[in-house]
């Protein structure tokens, strides 16, 4: 199975033919002749799939779709899109990071501004694809670090042992997956805040020191507000490269 952000889907009404195709074909054909009426249209043969998995929403301008009257489009970012700033890391989600450095608390505030939360890493798929994000902005940051979705909510003096919650309150407990650095956790004199490397591992800094963090925007659903019994035209395409079609279909 794969993790869908977005997928192309073809209703059965549809039938199998791009009409912007045919008519692009029949305008070169018939070009100075009249236009073909329906007993020149031939049904294609070749084998037809009605749904594209896509492991990243279309964003900005929508410039790799293309025409296309068999199919629909459904996005889980769409209503709104997200910000200009945001990546996508293919079939996990859409994630801003922040270069600026802030303090835990501010960090966490300023994802929820967004929409969203700090990035969580309670997965090694998640730990995996934040790391390598961290790496690809280490070039121009040169940050190794960054906030993440984990914090000390307990320290128990008896036993010695940590206690990480995420923001929703689940202790890390309820995860399998460890990513600590050597050495790490570690107690602080306050609080302990965890943040994510460059080299996939997690290593724990007090809250209030200031470092970039990553936010996971929250899904936002399809467009509603164009109605899903729409059906598409070739007079009013899907593809919004003009400034009229620029919202969704």
């Amino acid at each position: 199975t794969k993790n869908a952000l977005a997928f192309n889907y073809a209703p059965q009404e549809r039938g199998t033919q791009n009409l912007y195709e045919r008519a692009n074909k029949n305008a070169t054909k018939y070009r100075g002749n009249k236009y073909p009426s329906g007993k020149d249209i031939i049904e294609q043969s070749e084998e037809y799939y009605n749904c594209q998995v896509l492991a990243c929403p279309e964003l900005k301008n929508f410039s790799s779709m293309i025409n296309d009257t068999r199919f629909d489009y459904y996005s889980l970012y769409a209503n709104p899109p997200p910000p200009d700033n945001a990546t996508c890391l293919p079939g996990m989600g859409m994630f801003i990071y922040y270069d600026k450095p802030e303090n835990y608390s501010r960090a966490f505030n300023a994802c929820q501004e967004i929409n969203g939360s700090l990035a969580g890493v309670v997965s090694e798929s998640q730990t995996n694809a934040l790391s390598k994000l961290l790496k690809l902005k280490y070039n121009t940051t040169h940050q190794d670090m960054a906030f993440v979705d984990l914090r000390e909510k307990e320290h128990n003096e008896t036993t010695n042992q940590y206690t990480y919650h995420t923001s929703e309150g689940f202790p890390l407990e309820c995860f399998a997956f460890r990513a600590w650095s050597p050495g790490f956790p570690r107690k602080f004199k306050h609080a302990a805040c965890v943040t994510i490397t460059k080299e996939n591992s997690w290593k724990v800094v007090p809250c209030t020191k200031k470092k970039p963090f990553i936010c996971e925007i929250f899904p936002t659903g399809p467009d509603r507000r164009i109605s899903s019994t729409r059906k598409c035209s070739i007079k009013r395409p899907n593809n919004p490269s003009d400034k009229q079609n620029s919202e969704r279909f």
